[in-house]
C-alpha cells in the first residue's frame, strides 16, 4: 500500500511540470490577479501538491496556485510532496477535483474513463476509490460519446446533466438539434425535457397504414375495401395512429392557478426579492 505521508518544503517554479492527463479540459483564470496580489503580500497560505518525476517535480494539485505564484514573480513555491505511485496520484487528482462545485460532469466521464482503460479497474473499484455510487460514475462515463452539440452545451454550462441524458435519447439527429435549441433559448426542466422525448418518439415510431397488395405485386385498394383484400406484410404498422403525451403542471406563484409546465414562465429572483414576493403572497413558499 502507499505511504500518503508527505514533506513540505520550497520547490522552484522552474521544476514543476504539469501532468498530461487532466480532468478538467478548461481552467477558470477568474480572480487570478487577486490571487497573485494576495501571494505577493502574505504568501501562499495553501501548499500545492506534487510528486518527484525524475529530476523534476509533477503537479498533483495546485494549477491556479502555481500560475498565481508565477505571476507574482515567484521563483520557489511551498509544496507538499508526496511519493505517490501512478494510480495514486490519478485518485489525488481526481479527488482534488471532484470536491469543487464547479466541475463539469463531461470532464469527469472523460478522466473516469481514461483511469479505468489506464489501469484496468473495474467500474466498481474506481466508485469506489473515489467515494462515489457506481450509478454516479456511469452515468458520466456514458456522456463521453454523446453528440458533440450536447458537449458544448453542456461544457458552456447551457445545460446540466439529466437534460443531456434525456436529449441523448432521442435518435433523430434534427429534433435532438431543434429542442436542444430550445432548451437553450427558452430554458426548460427535465420534465419537459422528457415529455418532449416522448412526444418526439412517438411521432417517430408511427408508420403509414398498410397497403394491401394482390399476388401479382401491385398495389390495390384501400384500407377497409372487403374487395380488394390482398396480402398484408408482417412489418406493416397500426391502421390507427396512436398519440400519447406527458403533461406536467405547477401551481402559479401569483395566483395560485394550476398552469402547465410548458407554458410557464422562469422568474429569477434574489434571496432578498424573493422574501419580499413571499410576505404578499404566502401560498409562493416551497412551492405551495
Amino acid at each position: 500500500m502507499d505511504n500518503l505521508s508527505y514533506t513540505i518544503k520550497e520547490v522552484p517554479l522552474a521544476d514543476i511540470v504539469f501532468p498530461s492527463e487532466e480532468m478538467r479540459s478548461q481552467v477558470s483564470f477568474e480572480g487570478l490577479d487577486e490571487l497573485s496580489r494576495s501571494i505577493r503580500h502574505v504568501g501562499l497560505l495553501n501548499p500545492i501538491s506534487v510528486r518527484p518525476k525524475g529530476d523534476k517535480f509533477e503537479l498533483i494539485a495546485g494549477f491556479r496556485r502555481t500560475k498565481a505564484c508565477e505571476q507574482a514573480g515567484l521563483l520557489t513555491v511551498p509544496a507538499r510532496i508526496f511519493n505517490s505511485s501512478d494510480n495514486i496520484a490519478d485518485l489525488q487528482k481526481a479527488h482534488e477535483n471532484l470536491f469543487r462545485e464547479d466541475v463539469n460532469p463531461l470532464d469527469e466521464g472523460s478522466y473516469y474513463k481514461l483511469l479505468i482503460e489506464k489501469h484496468n479497474w473495474q467500474l466498481q473499484d474506481l466508485a469506489a476509490a473515489v467515494h462515489k455510487s457506481s450509478s454516479y460514475v456511469s452515468r458520466r462515463i456514458n456522456l463521453v460519446n454523446c453528440p458533440e452539440d450536447i458537449q458544448q452545451a453542456m461544457k458552456d454550462g447551457k445545460i446540466n446533466l439529466s437534460v443531456a441524458e434525456e436529449l441523448i435519447k432521442i435518435q433523430d439527429t434534427a429534433q435532438r438539434a431543434r429542442l436542444l435549441y430550445l432548451v437553450i433559448e427558452n430554458g426548460a426542466t427535465v420534465e419537459i425535457v422528457r415529455s418532449w422525448r416522448v412526444q418526439s418518439e412517438i411521432e417517430n415510431n408511427y408508420k403509414k397504414p398498410p397497403i394491401y397488395v394482390e399476388n401479382n405485386g401491385e398495389a390495390t385498394g384501400l384500407p377497409g375495401d372487403p374487395t380488394k383484400m390482398g396480402n398484408l406484410s408482417d412489418d406493416q404498422g397500426p391502421m390507427i395512429k396512436l398519440t400519447e403525451s406527458v403533461e406536467a403542471f405547477r401551481i402559479c406563484h401569483a395566483c395560485l392557478a394550476k398552469t402547465k409546465e410548458a407554458d410557464a414562465k422562469l422568474l429569477i429572483l434574489c434571496p432578498n426579492c424573493a422574501k419580499s414576493i413571499e410576505s404578499f403572497m404566502p401560498g409562493a413558499k416551497q412551492g405551495e
